[in-house]
């Protein structure tokens, strides 16, 4: 943590390490990430303040300052989570891809790593982490991207999209199945497809279907599992349209959306019905 002096405000400060600040490619996912939040504006998003280089410091983004944990550290603790939980964090990341997608960003590494549940005084609110990977699509070129090469693979193995995997275009709903496999995730306490290497995982996202969720976590509702089964679709128009679309058929159980009254997520609340 630092303290941003003229505004006389708390900050996070991420920079590239002095070994790494001669590769133009730790520079320019650092660029990608200033120009891609940049263009966003949402609670559920990360706020950039500033991106810049400097002679002593090296290149460095500022952020807002968080306190709290990620994703991964409260499943890394507590395994599966409460079903309202999954629900609230699933409803507040699908907001923030869809307002990203609609400003031409499609994030590509979408995982419990980078989505931080930071701690406020109206309660836990998820937001996501690191666009320095994301696709900025070019409203006049939309498969132009000029920092990725042609048929480069971007992304996490385990929650690549299997047009990721090939090196295919993407476009928002690969986003949609990164999110799947997230939600997979929360529900289960394991990724939708687990392997011994980065070239078994590409395989199965690739060729094989997931297990049903309910394997792992018996008594999940159909609907549920529907909605995650259908997002992690190989083909992308098999897949949800947008995240949100995501995360209002995957709670459209009225018995399901009953257990959320207790959810510390200040999601829950227009939720309940």
């Amino acid at each position: 943590m630092a303290r941003q002096a003229g505004l006389d405000r708390p900050v996070a400060i991420k920079v590239v390490l002095g070994k790494y600040q001669s590769q133009d490619s730790a520079v320019e996912r650092f660029k990608r990430e200033a120009i891609a939040v940049a263009r966003l504006r949402h609670p559920n998003i990360v706020t950039v303040y500033d991106f810049g280089i400097a002679p002593d410091a090296g290149t460095y983004l500022v952020m807002e300052y968080l306190e709290g944990h990620s994703l991964r550290a409260e499943m890394r603790q507590h395994g599966a989570l409460p079903l309202e939980s999954v629900f609230a964090i699933s409803t507040q990341i699908s907001a923030a891809l869809d307002a990203a997608h609609r400003a031409g960003v499609v994030h590509r590494d979408v995982k419990p790593d980078n989505v931080f549940l930071a701690s406020t005084p109206g309660g836990t609110v998820a937001k996501i982490l690191d666009f320095g990977v994301a696709k900025l699509v070019d409203a006049s070129d939309p498969e132009r991207d000029p920092l990725t090469g042609i048929n480069a693979r971007i992304g996490t193995p385990a929650y690549m999209s299997p047009e990721q995997c090939e090196g295919r275009t993407v476009d928002p709903r690969s986003d949609v199945y990164a999110l799947g496999g997230m939600v997979f995730e929360m529900l289960t306490g394991r990724p939708p497809f687990i392997a011994d290497s980065i070239a078994g995982l590409i395989y199965q996202h690739v060729h094989n279907p997931p297990e049903p969720p309910s394997r792992f976590r018996p008594g999940l509702s159909a609907e549920v599992e529907t909605a995650v089964l259908r997002a992690l679709a190989k083909d992308p128009p098999e897949r949800f349209a947008s995240a949100s679309a995501f995360a209002e058929r995957s709670i459209q159980d009225r018995g399901t959306i009953r257990v959320m009254q207790t959810c510390r997520f200040p999601a829950c609340s227009p939720l309940e019905a």
